[in-house]
């Protein structure tokens, strides 16, 4: 596998994968109103997970290799690992940073893209071929680290990208606007983003499951001079609070149907809920 000219041995491809809450399952604390993250369940972010997905097609059909980097506050489980190993990633890279729950898409992609210029110079390659990303994360949905990491990499970025292939060193993309299907090619290296229009991931089979844990997980401390300490966040989170709500719980009971609708129907008037 090499991302320099020359005899092309499959594609290298890196995968941004984020760890974020589960939203549907996210409750906010009865006494302060704030989210319950002590108790969250977490879970791979929706769109990171197109982009496995699109990474393992590209890879089916152009051979080479990919690997994952995640930048945590903490370490997540090991079964949320193992889950984004089995999705089709050759290998993970954990880089630990307390500016990873900060949400500043600039410091994000600051250390991811000194991340994976270390990752790529283990890989023994110049930069990788691609670089994919989800669109945007289900926990902030700012969409920022995609571009602003393609800066930081000097590479050309590619946006919302629906259907993707690769060509020689050219990459073809199209993009769905409003009005228009968009075409758009650029020469390798490039970062594209990716969402839930661009495919629908698969169920890992057995095989890739057990596969999984046999896989490395690595600790990445970067070590190319640049201080990360002061890669201090220049947004800052002043507070999140989730709207209080009561509820009546009043219950309508009745073995009629047509009674027990009534009965309801009048509680939800008297409320102020529905006018007839």
């Amino acid at each position: 596998m090499s991302s320099d000219n020359g005899a092309r041995r499959g594609l290298a491809i890196a995968v941004c994968v984020k760890f974020t809450v589960d939203l549907d399952q996210l409750r906010a604390d009865p006494a302060t109103g704030e989210p319950d993250l002590a108790h969250a369940r977490y879970l791979v972010n929706e769109f990171d997970r197109n982009a496995l997905e699109e990474a393992l097609r590209l890879k089916e059909r152009h051979g080479g290799r990919i690997v994952g980097v995640s930048l945590l506050e903490q370490e997540p489980p090991r079964d949320l690992l193992l889950r984004a190993l089995a999705a089709g990633l050759d290998a993970l890279y954990l880089v630990m940073h307390p500016a990873a729950s900060s949400g500043d898409g600039f410091t994000t992609a600051s250390i991811l893209a000194a991340a994976l210029e270390e990752i790529a110079a283990v890989h023994e390659l110049r930069r990788f071929d691609l670089v994919l990303c989800g669109d945007a994360a289900s926990d902030t949905y700012d969409s920022q680290v995609g571009p602003r990491l393609a800066e930081a990499l000097g590479i050309v970025p590619i946006t919302y990208a629906t259907r993707l292939d690769v060509s020689g060193d050219t990459v073809v993309a199209r993009r769905l606007l409003e009005d228009r299907v968009h075409v758009v090619e650029a020469g390798l290296p490039v970062l594209v983003t990716v969402g839930s229009e661009t495919n629908h991931p698969r169920l890992p089979h057995l095989m890739h499951i057990l596969e999984a844990g046999q896989k490395p997980v690595t600790h990445l401390a970067l070590t190319d001079g640049r201080d990360l300490e002061q890669s201090a966040p220049a947004l800052q989170l002043l507070g999140m609070t989730a709207p209080p709500t009561t509820r009546k719980r009043i219950v309508v009971r009745g073995d009629d149907a047509g009674v027990v609708t009534r009965r309801l129907v009048r509680h939800l008037q008297a409320a102020g809920e529905v006018t007839l």
